[in-house]
């Protein structure tokens, strides 16, 4: 695209403005600053996201097979998923879901992925066990996560 503007002065005569000369690369570089300093914003919030959901990892994912705890769980849940995701693979879906959501540029409402589902019913389950909460009371209940 020309970065180039006719203007007409007094006497009728077309003037051509170079936008570029004239500070239109400047407003450009005041774009790639926006641009950047949103960069750095989504990086330093995916990096506390990391930090967090590695803390709740360690505290309740790491240390426990909650394998029998969903058997039961299902039996009273209308769920599409068979198993709840082991500690390793629960760590690789959350990385490919936040890089996901890293890289959308309106993050507004959508359904959710099975992936994203499968997480969520996972950490709810080891949630639940680690806990020794009735995941049917989930609604009413206030879980004081303590890996703050």
């Amino acid at each position: 695209m020309d970065s180039f503007l006719v203007k007409q002065n007094e006497g009728n005569v077309g003037l051509k403005i170079d936008l570029k000369a004239e500070g239109g690369e400047l407003m450009q570089g005041e774009d790639d600053e926006s641009k950047n300093r949103d960069d750095r914003e989504i990086a330093a919030n995916m990096k506390r996201l990391r930090e967090r959901f590695y803390e709740f990892h360690r505290k309740y994912i790491a240390q426990q097979d909650p394998k029998p705890y969903f058997n039961e769980m299902k039996k009273d849940l209308l769920l599409k998923i068979d198993q709840v995701l082991e500690s390793e693979s629960i760590s690789d879906y959350y990385e490919k879901i936040l890089e996901r959501a890293a890289a959308t540029a309106k993050p507004g409402r959508r359904t959710w992925s099975e992936d994203e589902i499968l997480v969520l019913v996972s950490i709810v389950t080891y949630l639940c066990k680690a806990e020794e909460i009735d995941f049917c009371s989930l609604v009413r209940a206030r879980i004081p996560l303590r890996f703050q």
